[in-house]
């Protein structure tokens, strides 16, 4: 954002510089000369405030957010969306019959819980769920995404 407004500035100090020039182009005065250099150093000033804004603003490529949309999608293969669905709501994933009887494998919703919760599961083998062996970095991004899927506190 403050890169944005530094180029704004940047923009409108060259309007105005290119304003003043051809004004007083004919006359070439000492003052018109004066005024054009300070407007000539405030633009190069704005634009190397930008460029070094525009390097704070992030600290990487893509935000942890849409890491952890893209290691939902497609953490090691097979993605959490496969299963948990976009949001992380509780999906019906199967339906079959054993031994004369309906039976249902439910994904439980995942948007909702704690954060400690989410790790351990994430960490633990379990029959259905697959062990990913995700780092510290890529469960908090996950995390971040899934919750942030929650329609009820939207």
């Amino acid at each position: 954002m403050i890169a944005m407004k530094n180029l704004y500035r940047a923009c409108a100090l060259l309007l105005a510089w290119h304003t003043l020039a051809l004004a007083d182009s004919s006359e070439g005065s000492a003052s018109t000369q004066t005024a054009l250099e300070s407007i000539a150093q405030e633009v190069e000033s704005s634009v190397q405030d930008s460029s070094q804004d525009s390097t704070q603003d992030t600290d990487g490529f893509i935000t942890p957010q849409e890491y952890g949309a893209n290691l939902y999608e497609n953490p090691r293969g097979i993605g959490c969306v496969k299963c948990h669905g976009k949001d992380g709501e509780e999906t019906l994933l199967a339906s079959y019959v054993h031994k004369g009887k309906q039976r249902h494998i439910i994904v439980p919703r995942i948007n909702n819980l704690a954060f400690e919760t989410f790790k351990v599961a994430l960490s633990k083998d379990s029959g259905v769920m697959p062990k990913y062996n995700l780092t510290d970095e890529e469960i908090n991004a996950i995390y971040l995404y899934i919750t942030s899927r929650n329609k009820t506190f939207r």
